[in-house]
């Protein structure tokens, strides 16, 4: 089975960019810390490392008022290069992959958070 880990880092201002070459989309387009998102995932986009695949993860995070910087992610969800069910990505076909979850309660906010940007 071909498997690779990707490392989906959105932060607002980069996210019309990705969006624009077609890799990754979310919806709903806007939204805060309590709404549902779906992100979806385009393999065969970009640079197309990921085509092919048949299994694909995301290692998400958050930017938040404590962040000192957009490398400074919290509230990390997903182990690093481990089969994790948890950021496993559902295929959808046509190397399009995609994982739906309410932003709050996946990465384990208590509402004191001020989120700035998904990572």
């Amino acid at each position: 089975m071909n498997t690779k880990l990707i490392r989906l880092f959105i932060v607002v201002p980069f996210l019309s960019f990705l969006t624009a070459l077609g890799q990754v989309e979310i919806v709903p387009r806007w939204f805060d810390a309590q709404d549902i998102i779906t992100i979806r995932y385009t393999a065969d986009q970009g640079n197309a490392a990921l085509k092919g695949m048949n299994t694909v993860y995301g290692h998400f995070g958050l930017l938040t008022d404590q962040s000192t910087d957009s490398s400074d992610w919290k509230f990390t969800v997903g182990q690093w290069g481990q089969d994790d069910p948890q950021v496993r990505m559902n295929a959808l076909g046509n190397e399009q992959f995609e994982i739906g979850y309410n932003i709050s309660s996946f990465h384990g906010l208590n509402g004191q958070q001020q989120v700035n940007a998904l990572a």
